[in-house]
């Protein structure tokens, strides 16, 4: 006598945000179907940064004028090593110290690690084409596909880990890539939603 119940009101995120995460996770036909819906709204709560044109810590200076609470993702625990130098450091928990946005808490995590948190804002690096990118592109194990039921989606996984990265803001999030090597995620992003 079990009964399905969806919890279908979100009060972190905006309407705007939850229709595209949600038309995102929703385009793989087994995902669970669930309407969303927020009385909070946030005009175009998505921005995609090229790295080579504005670069992390410039981004940063710029939102810790606005935002108490940053919080950094990485698909992989090593995206931060690129950024990291003598004044940009990071501890054990992943606090970032950074004497240009000391008015700010800034924290890096894998967005494993993220699962149930949020922040003010969200950046979300190496949305990248690459083997280490995101969507990250290693293969599993052959054993591996036997023994895990899988949807047979492309990059099913990674999308639900991206659904993931995307709603932990309860405002805006920075979706950071390259110009001429952007993550097929940041390519179908902007073909769906012009906006």
């Amino acid at each position: 006598n079990a009964q399905v119940l969806k919890i279908e009101n979100t009060y972190r995120n905006s309407q705007e945000l939850i229709d595209v995460a949600g038309g995102f996770i929703m385009k793989n036909p087994n995902q669970i179907k669930k309407h969303l819906i927020s009385t909070k709204h946030i005009n175009k709560p998505i921005k995609i940064v090229y790295e080579n044109i504005l670069p992390l810590k410039t981004l940063l200076i710029h939102c810790a004028k606005l935002y108490k609470n940053i919080l950094i993702l990485g698909r992989n625990n090593f995206d931060i090593k690129p950024y990291l130098d003598e004044e940009f450091t990071s501890n054990k928990n992943g606090f970032i110290s950074f004497p240009n946005c000391l008015n700010a808490q800034i924290r890096f995590l894998s967005i494993h690690k993220s699962k149930g948190l949020e922040a003010d804002i969200v950046i979300i690096l190496n949305l990248v084409n690459s083997k280490f990118g995101f969507p990250n592109k290693i293969e599993n194990s052959r054993i591996i596909d036997n023994i895990i039921n899988q949807d047979n989606y492309q990059f099913e996984e990674e999308r639900r880990l991206f659904y993931v990265a995307l709603t932990r803001t309860k405002n805006e999030v920075y979706l950071l890539t390259q110009k001429n090597n952007s993550s097929v995620f940041i390519k179908e992003l902007l073909k769906d939603y012009k906006q």
